[in-house]
C-alpha cells in the first residue's frame, strides 16, 4: 500500500527545492528548463512524498522513469492525494527559487563569482604544473621532448 503523506515541514521544503534545482540545472550555462524541472519535480515528489522506493538507477533514467510514472497515473494520483495548497506552496517555491538562482547566476554578481571559481581553477593547475617542472624527473622529459622535436 503506498502511503502519501499530506504535509512537509519549511525545512524540508526548502531542502526539496535544492535537490530539485541541483537534478535539473544544466551547469554549463546555469538554466534548468522547465521540462527537466517537471521530471525532477515529480520524481522528488515521489520520493519525499510516498514510500514509493525510486533507486538511484530508477533516479539517474529519469526521463524513463518520469514517463512510468504519467503512463501508469501515480504521478497523478499522488498530487491528487496531496493537499491542493500543500502542493501549490511546494510547486510555487521551487519554481520562485530557480527564477531567483537563474536570475542571480546571470547577474554581475553571478558572473563575477563564476570567474572567480574559473581563476581560482586555473591557479591550481598553473601551481600544479609549476611544481611538476621544479621536479627534476619532469623537466628531464620535457627537454628530452623539446631535443626530439627540434
Amino acid at each position: 500500500m503506498v502511503t502519501i503523506i499530506q504535509y512537509l515541514p519549511v525545512a524540508e521544503k526548502a531542502s526539496f527545492s535544492e535537490r530539485v534545482i541541483n537534478a535539473a540545472m544544466d551547469p554549463t550555462i546555469n538554466f534548468a528548463s522547465d521540462a527537466r524541472m517537471d521530471v525532477f519535480f515529480a520524481l522528488e515528489l515521489i520520493r519525499t512524498y510516498t514510500n514509493i522506493n525510486l533507486t538511484d538507477k530508477l533516479y539517474n533514467d529519469s526521463a524513463k522513469t518520469y514517463d512510468l510514472l504519467v503512463l501508469n497515473n501515480i504521478l497523478q494520483e499522488v498530487i491528487a492525494t496531496i493537499p491542493e495548497d500543500e502542493y501549490n506552496e511546494l510547486y510555487d517555491k521551487v519554481y520562485t527559487d530557480r527564477d531567483h538562482l537563474e536570475t542571480y547566476a546571470h547577474s554581475i554578481m553571478g558572473l563575477l563569482k563564476s570567474a572567480q571559481t574559473d581563476y581560482n581553477a586555473a591557479a591550481m593547475d598553473a601551481d600544479q604544473i609549476m611544481n611538476q617542472l621544479k621536479d627534476p624527473e619532469s623537466f628531464k622529459l620535457v627537454k628530452e621532448i623539446l631535443d626530439k622535436v627540434g
